[in-house]
């Protein structure tokens, strides 16, 4: 779990060693669905939700840690242990979680350039 332990740290802009709800905005802007059309609060939420063990508004680092770890377990279920799709989502998420470049430049549509957090509310 040590690509997710380091994508943890790559989120956590401000350096709090937890995730607020606009870096996990900043996230979800962050990675592309472009073939899904969603709301990304409720992406937000959703992940807030399932992570935030301790229900106080933040996912700390351990929390993340363990909620990735259910979230693969699910999926990994979710799919035929062979074949093209679980072998493309086991790749996809290392490509995500373990590259040096892994996540992509937050864009200024997600109101995190030049540092600024987004409104989220």
């Amino acid at each position: 779990m040590s690509c997710v332990r380091r994508l943890f740290r790559k989120i956590d802009i401000d350096e709090s060693r937890t995730l607020s709800r606009s870096e996990l905005h900043a996230l979800i802007v962050g990675i592309n669905f472009e073939e899904l059309d969603f709301d990304r609060m409720d992406a937000v939420n959703k992940v807030m939700d399932d992570f935030d063990a301790s229900r106080n508004d933040v996912v700390e680092e351990e929390e993340f840690v363990q909620g990735m770890k259910k979230w693969l377990n699910e999926a990994k279920r979710s799919v035929p242990a062979s074949g093209a799709f679980s072998k493309k989502f086991i790749n996809d998420f290392h490509e995500v979680t373990c590259s040096p470049c892994s996540l992509p430049p937050v864009s200024s549509s997600s109101g995190m350039a030049q540092g600024r957090k987004p409104d989220v509310g």
